[in-house]
């Protein structure tokens, strides 16, 4: 797992767990975080969501992500020490298997003495196995991939659960997922556009493939009371939501690099200024309110600048710190929800909620949304314009009430299948142990 405020990140955790739990009530589960440091997970102020989960032990990262803003030949030199220290790692782990474990550097004793002693270890879903082509993005994918390639090492099964693969560019990136995914017990990518890359170009065997949908289908209520972070302003209730003028327009943006495009910071600055437009048009044309909608935190700065931007729309901003399960009922309060993070698109599904998506990456932004309502309600980021959202809202507006039919039904048939295919998937992994 990642960053608990990252909610489609947390609701993929919880439904994880779950779906453990329901192939073996008693089963114990460690969980292991591949971008934090074991300091930062344990800070008693972090990660308070995934704390309240019941798990056996949470991991920090012995190759955490190397962080930004500072000095770059410190940063560098900083992930050059830790790859070097992970090669060495696997090196020993593959030589010697659990003879090994007394040897390793501090850092990665503890977490491979917890996978040493695991019946099955899940890479789970949410996580995205890509590279954009370059060193940094290869390092990324291969963190990624670290904890995986320890299991391996110690000649452990690993279920990679619910999954988006791609694009992977540049050789020496696909030979490495082409290496590591093959190895895997089994892959269940969650949409069709991944499993088609696993199996045309990785090359993957057909066996070793499968097919489910997203975990954040899954609404797991939280444990205890969920209140939003104290202090915070712009908060709204349910109700108080729910009472706004009509149409209520959800909305969900988020900063994003724009990889493989030389004009980046134009198209992140248009992306914004076509938010801010559609809920100045969107307000004055429709009468709307347009709700900007926590998600991930890292959102809320990107949500005021969309306001700041079009300061005519009045538009409210939601800051709190939410449980997924209460995101979905104020996501099921509006009448159209527009989705840049994808799985805000998701929440907002299995509350009934139609979706129009903006695609930052294919797979997941196609892939996800489009299997549940059709690709015509997802629109690539590099292309989004005010005008092309007024014309989708409008065209969703005026169908709303068969999109709601057809949403109730499609995300039944997600939830049906996870909750039974899964629990079948992981019990038979164990099964075959020794296969």
């Amino acid at each position: 797992m990642s960053l608990d405020a990252n909610k489609g990140d947390l609701a993929i955790v919880e439904s994880t767990l779950g779906l453990v739990r329901a192939a073996w009530p008693e089963a114990t589960v460690a969980l292991f975080n591949h971008d934090y440091s074991p300091e930062e997970v344990s800070d008693p102020s972090a990660f308070l969501f995934v704390k309240r989960l019941c798990c056996d032990r949470l991991f920090g990262s012995p190759f955490p992500r190397v962080r930004a803003g500072g000095s770059p030949l410190r940063e560098n030199a900083r992930a050059a020490g830790r790859l070097l220290v992970s090669l060495w790692s696997l090196l020993l782990l593959s030589s010697l298997r659990g003879r090994a474990l007394p040897l390793l550097p501090p850092s990665y004793r503890p977490p491979a003495e917890r996978i040493a002693r695991s019946d099955l270890i899940i890479m789970k879903g949410g996580s995205y196995f890509y590279s954009h082509g370059g060193p940094k993005q290869l390092l990324f994918l291969y963190r990624m991939f670290l904890m995986g390639l320890v299991a391996l090492a110690l000649g452990k099964k690993v279920v990679a659960l619910g999954h988006s693969v791609g694009p992977i560019r540049g050789r020496p990136a696909r030979m490495l997922a082409a290496a590591v995914l093959s190895r895997f017990h089994l892959l269940a990518a969650r949409e069709e556009i991944t499993r088609d890359y696993l199996l045309r170009v990785l090359r993957l065997p057909p066996e070793r493939v499968t097919l489910i949908p997203d975990l954040a289908f899954l609404d797991t209520p939280p444990r205890g009371k969920d209140r939003p972070a104290a202090g915070t302003r712009g908060e709204l209730s349910l109700e108080e939501l729910a009472a706004l003028r009509s149409p209520r327009i959800g909305i969900t943006v988020r900063h994003w690099r724009f990889p493989g495009r030389a004009d980046s910071g134009e198209a992140y600055r248009s992306y914004l200024q076509a938010m801010a437009d559609f809920t100045a048009r969107a307000a004055s044309e429709l009468g709307a309110v347009s709700v900007l909608m926590p998600h991930a935190q890292e959102d809320i700065p990107v949500a005021e600048e969309v306001a700041r931007l079009a300061p005519s729309a009045r538009s409210v901003l939601l800051r709190g710190d939410y449980h997924p399960h209460r995101l979905r009922l104020l996501y099921g309060a509006t009448d159209i929800f527009i989705a840049t993070r994808i799985h805000s698109g998701v929440f907002a599904l299995t509350a009934g909620t139609p979706v129009l998506a903006i695609a930052y990456e294919v797979p997941k932004g196609f892939g996800i949304i489009g299997m549940i309502e059709g690709r015509d309600y997802v629109l690539d980021i590099n292309a989004v314009t005010a005008e092309l959202l007024m014309g989708k809202t409008r065209a969703i507006l005026g169908e709303r009430e068969r999109l709601k039919k057809q949403i109730r039904e499609k995300v039944a048939e997600a939830v049906n299948e996870l909750e039974t295919k899964v629990p079948s998937l992981l019990r038979d992994a164990i099964a075959n142990q020794n296969k």
